[in-house]
């Protein structure tokens, strides 16, 4: 797994993109049920854990997000 970080303009960094090899694409699957229950509900959800990353869950007030970061 890889991804790219550049500068934004307040000074933080923003990621480009990321990368998966099968692997962990294959893991990300097989939570394709949490990850969009994540979007039709009002839980709270905890991060999972893969080999090589992690998903975390935000929500904001117009919208909600997923964050997938090398581990």
């Amino acid at each position: 797994m890889s991804s790219a970080n550049v500068q934004d303009d307040k000074g933080g960094l923003k990621t480009e993109g990321v990368t998966l090899n099968e692997e962990d694409w294959y893991e990300v699957l097989n939570q394709e049920g949490i990850i969009t229950n994540f979007f039709f509900s009002d839980d709270i959800f905890h991060p999972i854990q893969g080999n090589s990353f992690c998903i975390s869950f935000a929500r904001f007030p117009d919208f909600q997000t997923i964050k997938i970061e090398d581990r």
